[in-house]
């Protein structure tokens, strides 16, 4: 199951500390959402961090069978002694890399360890070493809470909204020689997980009265404070902010938007190298795609698309997508999967991206062109008297998306298209007799894994010949 994931800004607001204190104070733990169990430090700059492995050992070597047995006093003093200098900066510094790094993984075995409870230390010990700065004489505490909702777009869980709630507060520990390490995180945790639990527990429309929520939440934080122990804890100043975002793949539907309604490259034309062709299709045919569900190569073809990370775009497979639809040959063994196969992925998972994030059902296009001529005997041989053209596009809904496979999908299409090539042939065809056909030949290739829902006919011209 997919973690979900609250966006997460940590801003510096420490002051530079005594003039011999050279290395930058504990982080200000106020966040801006929550990841797993713990919040990650992040700078709010765009300086990008990288820990050593003698960081990470520093860090580990603190998380000892007994540490959360140990008087909160004595764990901070061990990790950080605010009245030894040179100790104090050095592992300050290793904090500093280790806990602001970009590239510690979510899930490493010590993440919640460095995140929570040595975070928690190192906010506390700075307000002891650093204490002429100007900023609070008290360390300060940071939580935050997210109510997401996933979609499903064939398998791929998307994030289409949130309601993110930050909060923070100062806070003093009354006595901690007495108070463990273990007791004071499991504070912490007890306040975050009310704070989610309570969040989660409304429903979207109030969700997204920002205002409201936030004054509510506000309220929420000040109770939840009021009945903590003020035997091992004092709170003040709370505060809070908080806000709904519905943009989470507003914008992001999918790379078919890269393509013309018939899967076609706008702008791209001239001849393809083999090189170019070769990448294209080890990229999106992979063996047996025929016999995948509908569901895994529209899976498989998004991200084909979408992770394809070529800094050229001239080296990437959209563009090649693009260059190898506008001249690739009828002849071609792989120019029917092209043409309608991935084009008709691409549709898919572009309708059922934008029914998720819209919450309207929404079904994918086909595009299509018949041309028909019909004849007659003329003393005894075939003459072309007449000709139809018709522009046509139709919908179709994808019932079992798990249990259709690649090619019965591709042979409803190819079925939809034949009917409405075949009555091309005949006389006297009329626009509406066209799109009559048209819908019988839906009807008839549907089934109970997918469904013709609708058709519509752009152009319709039947002229003489004579």
């Amino acid at each position: 199951m997919k973690r979900q994931l609250c966006a997460l800004v940590i801003v510096l607001s420490l002051a530079a500390g005594l003039a011999a204190c050279t290395a930058q104070p504990a982080p200000s733990s106020s966040p801006t959402g929550h990841s797993g169990s713990h919040n990650r430090v992040t700078s709010g700059s765009s300086r990008r961090e990288h820990y050593t492995q003698a960081d990470y050992q520093i860090a580990a070597s603190f998380r000892t069978e007994d540490y959360q047995t140990l008087s909160v006093e004595a764990f901070n003093r061990k990790v950080l002694d605010w009245e030894d200098e040179n100790a104090y900066h050095q592992v300050e510094d290793a904090f500093q890399r280790l806990l602001y790094a970009d590239d510690l993984p979510e899930d490493d075995p010590n993440a919640d360890f460095f995140h929570t409870t040595l975070r928690y230390t190192w906010e506390e010990c700075s307000v002891l070493h650093y204490n002429a700065c100007t900023r609070s004489s008290m360390p300060e505490h940071s939580g935050s809470a997210c109510y997401e909702r996933y979609g499903d777009i064939y398998g791929d869980q998307v994030l289409v909204a949130g309601g993110y709630a930050e909060y923070w507060f100062d806070y003093a520990l009354t006595d901690p020689a007495q108070l463990t390490v273990g007791e004071r995180d499991a504070l912490f945790q007890k306040l975050d997980d009310e704070m989610s639990a309570y969040l989660s527990g409304k429903k979207e429309e109030t969700l997204k009265q920002e205002e409201t929520m936030k004054k509510d939440l506000l309220s929420q934080l000040n109770r939840l404070l009021s009945q903590l122990d003020a035997k091992q804890i004092t709170a003040v100043k709370p505060n809070l902010s908080y806000w709904w975002d519905p943009s989470y793949g507003a914008s992001a539907y999918g790379v078919a938007e890269l393509f013309t309604e018939e899967g076609q490259g706008e702008s791209t034309e001239g001849n393809y190298t083999k090189e170019q062709y070769n990448q294209l299709i080890q990229a999106l045919q992979t063996q047996g795609w025929q016999n995948q569900s509908v569901a895994d190569f529209n899976r498989a073809v998004h991200t084909a698309f979408t992770q394809d990370n070529e800094q050229d775009y001239t080296k990437s497979i959209s563009y090649f997508y693009e260059l190898v639809l506008s001249s690739i040959p009828d002849s071609d063994p792989n120019a029917q999967f092209l043409r309608q196969t991935v084009s008709a992925s691409l549709e898919e998972y572009q309708a059922k991206a934008a029914e998720v994030y819209s919450g309207k059902p929404c079904d994918p296009t086909c595009h299509g062109w018949a041309v028909g001529h019909q004849q007659a005997d003329v003393f005894g041989e075939a003459v072309q008297v007449s000709t139809t053209e018709a522009g046509y596009s139709f919908t179709y809904r994808i019932l079992k998306p798990e249990n259709l496979t690649v090619a019965e999908r591709d042979q409803f299409l190819q079925a939809v298209h034949q009917g409405a090539q075949d009555s091309t042939s005949g006389d006297k065809l009329t626009q509406q007799a066209f799109q009559a056909a048209l819908e019988k030949a839906g009807a008839a290739a549907s089934s109970d894994k997918i469904q013709f829902t609708g058709c519509k006919v752009s152009y319709f011209e039947s002229w003489s010949e004579y």
